[in-house]
Parts: structure tokens; C-alpha cells; sequence
């Protein structure tokens, strides 16, 4: 169903379905959800209908929807295989931060996400294969709960966590340079994954499913106001439903044995 964006979004409308259009083309099926009551994930023009009382402001509509925009493209450009595409929550983020933030510091925000997703995707050094531990909060958790005291209130698409990301970008760019253990030099074209789980598509779709319909996951992006956890212990709860699912990998099988 078209939509026509109602104020300082109206001038966007066409800019954002023409993104939506490129995005199902370029995936060859309408993005897919996590959220277990929905099979898709919220279009870009639909995700700024939803927004719009948000945000009055020309200069701030025009940057947030500019680095949305931006944001989608990259995503499809360095994690093509990435299988659920939400980012709701990321956008409300991103826009609430407009209201202490100028319109400057949201387009510098922006443009640090989307050289995240290029530091990270599948032309880097690293080769991840999808956004989900991003974009579904796992990195944060694992981050936050490493130092809460001052992390507790930094949220999953603030700055400063952006920030974290580049800094550790480097960081696993040195250690695969010089061949680590766990992060070694790999093939062209091979995605990385020193997790303790197969990652497979077929795998990944299954775990992901899992965990949303549990509840466990950090971040459930496919909400513009959901509340962002970190206590429950989220990668240690993944690591037991990729047991559970059987496709938990022999070194993490060997790890959680030899600890019990």
C-alpha cells in the first residue's frame, strides 16, 4: 500500500519507496521480521509514517531520512545474506537522539553505522555474515554487562557504542593480520564465525526463531519502543538453544562439558 508522509516527510515519500522497491529487488522477496507475529519486516516508508509525529523539524527529517536511507544500502551492501532485516528500534533511536543532538551530530551518527556495517561485512578483513548480533542487541549485551556501572545507560545505537564498535574493528583487523587463534586469516569470500555454533543460513534461521519466540533476544528491533535488555545473560542462553537445536559445534560441546 503506497503512503504519503504527512509535513517536512512528505518531500521524502518517493526517495523512500524507491529505497523499498531497490531493497525487495536487490533481496528478491519482501525483507523478512524476527518478530514472531509478523512474517516482514517494516518497510522504510512505513517505518517514517510511524515516526512522523516524532519529528517536526525540515533539517532533522531530511538528515534521519537521508541516513536510513544510507543505513539500508550499506546493510545490503556488506551483509546481503543477513536474513531478518529490522531496524525499528535503531530508527526511533536514532531520531530521539535528534531531540538533544543537531542535525550534524545525527548525519556524523549515521555515517558511523554505516562505515560499522562496511568495517564488519563481508568485503572487510573480519567477513561477518549478517547484522543480527548488531542489529538484535548481542554485542551491546556482551558489552554493557563487561562494565554496567558505566555502560547501563548507553543504548544499543548510541554513539558511544558506535564508537566502541570502530575501535574494536580495528582491533580484529590486527589480530587477523597477524593470524590469531581465534580470529585467523581466511579464505576469500569465507565468512567468519568464531562462534561456538554453525551459523549455516538454514541454522541461523532456526536459532534466531528460537530465541525470539523465547523472549531472548537483547534488542527486538521490530519495535520503535522497545526497552533494550542486558542482564539476562543472553550469550550464554544462545550458546544452550544451539545445543539444544543440535547444532551447537565440537569445540563449544567440549567447553561446556569440560566446565561442568
Amino acid at each position: 500500500m503506497d503512503i504519503t508522509l504527512p509535513g517536512p516527510w512528505a518531500t521524502h515519500t518517493e526517495r523512500l519507496r524507491e529505497a523499498d522497491l531497490a531493497m525487495a529487488e536487490q533481496l528478491g522477496a519482501p525483507a523478512r521480521s524476527l518478530d514472531p507475529s509478523r512474517a516482514h519486516a517494516t518497510s522504510l516508508s512505513k517505518l517514517c509514517d510511524m515516526l512522523a509525529p516524532r519529528a517536526e523539524d525540515p533539517e532533522v527529517v531530511d538528515v534521519f531520512v537521508t541516513g536510513l536511507i544510507e543505513i539500508s544500502r550499506s546493510q545490503l551492501e556488506h551483509f546481503p545474506e543477513t536474513l531478518f532485516w529490522d531496524i525499528d528500534f535503531m530508527a526511533s533511536s536514532l531520531l530521539e537522539g535528534s531531540r538533544t543532538h543537531d542535525a550534524r551530530e545525527l548525519a556524523s551518527l549515521c555515517d558511523k553505522i554505516t562505515k560499522t556495517q562496511a568495517r564488519y561485512g563481508r568485503c572487510s578483513i573480519i567477513a561477518f555474515r549478517y547484522t543480527h548480533d548488531f542489529s538484535y542487541g548481542f554485542d551491546w549485551a556482551k558489552w554493557v554487562l563487561k562494565d554496567p556501572t558505566n555502560r547501563q545507560h548507553v543504548g544499543p545505537f548510541d554513539e558511544h557504542f558506535i564508537d566502541y564498535l570502530l575501535a574494536r574493528a580495528d582491533e580484529l583487523a590486527d589480530l587477523i593480520a597477524n593470524d590469531d587463534v581465534k580470529y585467523p586469516k581466511l579464505p576469500d569470500g569465507t565468512p567468519r564465525n568464531p562462534f561456538g555454533f554453525s551459523r549455516e543460513p538454514e541454522d541461523e534461521l532456526r536459532l534466531f526463531a528460537s530465541l525470539a519466540e523465547h523472549q531472548l533476544v537483547p534488542v527486538e528491533s521490530w519495535s520503535v519502543d522497545t526497552t533494550p535488555r542486558w542482564r539476562e545473560g543472553f550469550a550464554e542462553r544462545r550458546e544452550q538453544h544451539a545445543r539444544n537445536l543440535g547444532i551447537a559445534t565440537r569445540s563449544t560441546a567440549k567447553k561446556h562439558s569440560s566446565a561442568s
